[in-house]
């Protein structure tokens, strides 16, 4: 069957061969779980999509498949056993609505990269034009360049004539890395390349909850229950 490279199908298709050369590389190390939480916190992860894609689409949910494909392709990530999207823009659907961090909705949770770096607060502070740290971490630990995919303002909005989807040379991109400038990140200021260029994507998790620790008392059973074990074997 011969698969058109253009078609939605083909793009994931092209993410998979691309994870699939990166993991000849070797990979870096990943945080899922923020070091500075306790137990039952809750948190997003973000991440840089290793692979890239064009943004002639205007259906926000190819691009929110084609991070959830490639995060799932890591095995760190899918064991999360949650779901992943794109933080970007359509005309019809803005980036704070599609990773549902709203800050006029709720007052949201923090938010940390794959490299376990606090980014944000809290999503009013994840839309406030600036981040806390550079952002530059792909699914695999590895550090990225170059230019994401958003089409959107700083403050999370669908940039009208500028969102997912639009027509060549108006797409807004963010800046890999510029967390400095008001909205480099997220697209303002940055270059308008043609839809059809290939960049990266930002992708953000669904909320995550810090798992309880087990207690001493239960760690005393199990101790318990494994000398039990050991002395029926002999």
């Amino acid at each position: 069957m011969r698969i058109n490279p253009s078609s939605a199908l083909g793009r994931l298709l092209a993410a998979w061969c691309a994870l699939a050369a990166a993991s000849s590389s070797g990979f870096g190390a990943i945080i899922t779980v923020p070091t500075d939480l306790n137990s039952g916190d809750q948190y997003r992860l973000v991440f840089v999509t290793s692979a890239t894609r064009d943004a002639a689409s205007t259906d926000i949910s190819e691009y929110n498949q084609f991070v959830e494909t490639i995060a799932d392709a890591t095995p760190d990530l899918q064991a999360l056993g949650t779901d992943w999207y794109a933080i970007g823009a359509t005309d019809t659907v803005d980036a704070r609505d599609n990773t549902a961090t709203n800050p006029t909705i709720e007052v949201g949770v923090p938010i940390y990269s794959v490299n376990g770096v606090r980014l944000a607060d809290d999503y009013a502070d994840l839309w406030d034009g600036f981040l806390a740290a550079a952002y530059t971490t792909d699914e695999n630990g590895n550090e990225v360049s170059g230019l994401a995919w958003t089409g959107m303002h700083s403050n999370g909005v669908a940039r009208t004539g500028g969102a997912l989807g639009e027509a060549v040379g108006r797409i807004h991109v963010g800046e890999l890395g510029n967390e400095a400038q008001s909205g480099g990140w997220s697209g303002d200021g940055a270059s308008r390349p043609d839809n059809t260029e290939q960049n990266h994507l930002y992708g953000m998790s669904a909320l995550l909850t810090v798992a309880p620790e087990p207690s001493g008392a239960l760690l005393s059973l199990v101790a318990i229950a494994a000398i039990g074990l050991r002395r029926r074997r002999s």
